[in-house]
């Protein structure tokens, strides 16, 4: 096994580190924008960078950053993944999120903006809370400057923001429970206001998550000249599309079919023994779709998701392009580089 994980490494070199691609093109694809569908502004995506990187919004002082690390193809580098190994899943990369229907590793939404809330409002992640998200932009001039240049907030919207984060309540919001104990004292007017830019300010993120693409690749320069790999990469591309059946789930432009896999992996020491996987990212989109928070609306298909056995266990199939950083792989952890 560590043979034939080293070789497949040895392929995964050659889909990670960015290189001058051959036709002078910055990236392999360009952001796609569907037709029927309006292109989110550079402001907008510059908002979401801003957001992206800016620890103000966390009363622990955590970005997205500080565990999608840029430098590591917004994946997690060894320190960090090791600082954070309590968190029952790993840090998976956030590049070519535009190629997923399901986002978080069970799946549990179909909404990008609110997979931008899970580690806002997860104890263990960001500690922090959709109210001090709005706070802290309120109140910081680089951050409210970028969310009115993006329409985040207009003069009006600010006016009535102002008026509720001046609450003086809105000072004891110092972690994701003690802000949800102020949450629920505010009034039903003020959440309002609150959750109308509290979401306008996660769409933005979600804008900047779908504008992250991998770099062209030494693979890429193969596929286009047939030239380029080691004898060791070679090899481990005969094994990745031949005996080892890689491709089966890892295919297209981005590596992935995108769609939700049992390998039957062991589970390393500290993690828990049996994880469901994809069955509890269904129930929690079926408690989703009941809530409806923040205005959530279900896609089509989620309304006809079957909940069953089969599901149970499965884990969504990541990219494996920009993995030069990664140290450890696997849902749960399971392989280590050596």
């Amino acid at each position: 096994m560590r043979r034939l994980l080293a070789l497949l490494v040895g392929l995964g070199a050659t889909l990670a580190a960015g290189v001058a691609p051959a036709n002078g093109a910055e990236e392999l694809w360009e952001p796609a924008c569907p037709a029927g569908r309006t292109c989110p502004s550079k402001e907008i995506i510059g908002l979401g960078r801003s957001l992206f990187l800016s620890p103000a919004i966390s009363p622990v002082r955590r970005s997205c950053a500080t565990c999608h690390e840029p430098a590591y193809g917004y994946g997690a580098s060894a320190t960090t993944t090791l600082r954070f190994k309590d968190l029952p899943r790993s840090i998976p990369s956030l590049l070519n999120l535009s190629h997923h229907r399901w986002y978080f590793w069970d799946g549990r939404t179909d909404q990008l903006w609110q997979q931008a809330l899970g580690p806002l409002e997860s104890e263990a992640e960001m500690n922090s809370h959709r109210l001090f998200m709005v706070a802290a932009v309120e109140s910081d001039s680089r951050l409210r400057a970028a969310a009115v240049a993006g329409g985040a907030l207009d003069s009006q919207e600010l006016i009535a923001l102002r008026t509720t984060v001046g609450h003086p309540s809105i000072g004891d919001c110092l972690g994701t429970d003690s802000c949800e104990r102020v949450w629920q004292a505010l009034s039903g007017d003020q959440r309002a206001v609150v959750e109308a830019t509290a979401h306008k300010l996660l769409l933005s993120l979600a804008a900047f998550q779908l504008s992250l693409k991998s770099r062209w690749t030494t693979y890429d320069d193969y596929l286009a000249s047939g030239k380029g790999l080691s004898d060791q990469q070679l090899r481990g591309m005969k094994l990745f599309f031949g005996e080892a059946r890689c491709s089966s789930c890892h295919s297209g432009p981005a590596m992935t079919d995108a769609g939700f896999h049992n390998l039957l992996l062991p589970s390393p020491p500290g993690r828990a023994v049996e994880d469901p996987g994809r069955f509890h990212g269904i129930q929690h989109l079926r408690a989703l779709v009941t809530s409806g928070d923040m205005g959530y609306v279900p896609s089509e298909i989620t309304m006809h998701l079957d909940m069953n056995n089969s599901v149970w266990g499965q884990f969504k199939t990541p990219s494996i392009r920009n993995i030069e950083g990664r140290s450890e792989f696997m849902h749960n952890c399971t392989f280590r580089r050596s």
